[in-house]
């Protein structure tokens, strides 16, 4: 026979859940060129549904749009009662002033190089020239568009005068 010398033990099963807590990643869609209000951020949501969302822009939804530059803040509260939270800026960009160097003026016969400017990703010339620089042998007014790498534009013009050479008396 054993002898029991007082000594009870008791066991107890306690099972915890462990929540994870709501991943969240995003595309953004950033605003038009110069300040325009269409950016939009498309959020995915990794964890268990359903969920809530609160924009700091006050929307509710899991995407927001025709947002215009600024860092947004969004809380997403999952099924479980756990939250994630993620702060996404959504950018606008400058559009390009270009600057057209070169000699508006010289004697017929001769030329003059517009230029511009470098580092753009296109150039459109009044000419039909895609190129940086043109080379003018006739008066006029001559327009250039540029693209940056963000696909904004952005226009600027020059007078050009051809002189007549002066010729002795």
């Amino acid at each position: 026979d054993e002898v029991d010398n007082g000594t009870c033990t008791n066991v107890a099963e306690v099972t915890y859940t462990v929540n994870t807590l709501p991943t969240l990643s995003s595309v953004i869609t950033d605003v038009s060129c110069n300040g325009g209000s269409d950016g939009a951020i498309d959020l995915t949501v990794t964890g268990t549904g359903p969920y809530t969302f609160i924009w700091s822009s006050g929307e509710t939804t899991e995407d927001i749009s025709s947002k215009a530059a600024n860092t947004y803040t969004v809380t997403v509260t999952d099924g479980q009662g756990c939250s994630g939270e993620a702060s996404i800026d959504i950018n606008y960009f400058e559009d390009p002033t270009p600057q057209i160097s070169g000699n508006p003026e010289f004697c017929v016969g001769f030329n003059s190089i517009l230029d511009a400017g470098a580092n753009y990703s296109d150039y459109v010339w009044s000419t039909g020239s895609r190129e940086q620089t043109i080379t003018v042998t006739l008066s006029g007014t001559y327009h250039v568009t540029v693209t940056n790498s963000n696909g904004c534009t952005g226009m600027a013009s020059i007078n050009v005068l051809a002189l007549e050479s002066l010729q002795p008396e």
